[in-house]
C-alpha cells in the first residue's frame, strides 16, 4: 500500500498502530503523539484507533513493551559477555527512541514484554552465579548507567566549539586551568564522548563481578 493512501479502519491492526506510534514519537517526541496525529498518520480518524487501543495510557504502556522487545537479551554462560551485549543493545535502542527513557521510567503498568525481558535478565544472572538480590542490583545498576549515558548523549550540544574555544583561549588569567587542560590534552586530541560508553561499561562490569556468589 502506498504510504500516501489512507489505510481505512478495516486495515488497522494493533501492530501497525504501534509501529506508526513509534515512528511518530521518533519524529516529534511524545509531545507530538496524540490520537488525532496518529490517526492522520494512519489515514483514519483518530477515534478509529480506539477500536484497537483502549486509550492513550494503554498506548504508552504498549510503546514501552515495544522498546523492550527491541533490546537484545543476554544469552550463554558468560555473564560478562551477556550483560555487555544487552547494555550495548539497550543504548542503541534508546538512542533510536530518545523519548523512551522518560516513558519507561514513568509507567506503572508494565506489559508482558517488559516483564518477560526483566525476568529473563534476572534468570540469566541467577544462572551465571548471582544471587536473587545481586541480580536485581545488577539490573538496576546497568539500567541507571545506560539511561544516564544516553541522556547525556542526546543532550550534548551539536556544536560545542563556543564553550571549548572559551576554555582554550581565555581572556586574561585563566580561572579554569583544569578544564583548559582537559580541552588541550583530551578534546583537542580527538575526544569522542560516545566512545567513553565502553570504558564506563567495563568499569561497571568489573565492579559487578564482586557481587557474584
Amino acid at each position: 500500500m502506498d504510504q500516501g493512501q489512507p489505510a481505512g479502519r478495516g486495515s488497522l491492526t494493533v501492530e501497525r498502530i504501534l509501529e506508526e506510534a513509534m515512528a511518530l514519537s521518533d519524529a516529534d517526541g511524545l509531545a507530538g503523539l496524540s490520537m488525532r496525529a496518529l490517526g492522520k498518520r494512519l489515514g483514519v480518524e483518530g477515534m478509529a484507533v480506539y477500536h484497537h487501543v483502549a486509550n492513550k495510557e494503554a498506548l504508552l504502556d504498549a510503546l514501552v513493551d515495544e522498546v523492550f522487545r527491541e533490546i537484545a537479551l543476554p544469552e550463554g554462560e558468560d555473564w560478562r559477555a551477556g550483560l555487555r551485549t544487552r547494555s550495548v543493545s539497550e543504548r542503541h535502542v534508546l538512542r533510536r527512541h530518545p523519548w523512551a527513557i522518560g516513558l519507561v521510567e514513568s509507567r506503572t503498568a508494565p506489559g508482558p514484554a517488559t516483564l518477560a525481558h526483566q525476568d529473563h535478565v534476572i534468570g540469566f544472572l541467577r544462572a551465571t552465579g548471582f544471587g536473587v538480590r545481586a541480580a536485581a542490583q545488577v539490573l538496576a545498576f546497568l539500567d541507571a548507567y545506560v539511561y544516564g549515558f544516553v541522556l547525556q548523549e542526546v543532550a550534548l550540544p551539536t556544536d560545542p566549539a563556543p564553550v571549548v574555544d572559551t576554555l582554550r583561549e581565555p581572556e586574561g588569567p585563566n580561572p579554569y586551568p583544569n578544564l583548559t587542560a582537559v580541552v588541550v590534552e583530551v578534546v583537542d586530541a580527538g575526544y569522542d564522548f560516545g566512545a567513553e560508553f565502553d570504558v564506563g561499561l567495563e568499569l561497571l562490569l568489573d565492579g559487578i563481578a564482586g557481587l557474584r556468589t
